[in-house]
């Protein structure tokens, strides 16, 4: 489950970034799983 929601949250994010050219998409994954682990 926690998969799929960090996929979906993650596609959303990559739209997002898309949208205002940004590096978020490169930058949330490290900072996600820094948090979590």
């Amino acid at each position: 489950m926690f998969l799929y929601d960090y996929l979906t949250i993650l596609s959303s994010l990559n739209e997002f970034a898309l949208a205002k050219g940004i590096t978020v998409v490169f930058l949330i994954p490290f900072a996600v799983f820094g948090f979590v682990f």
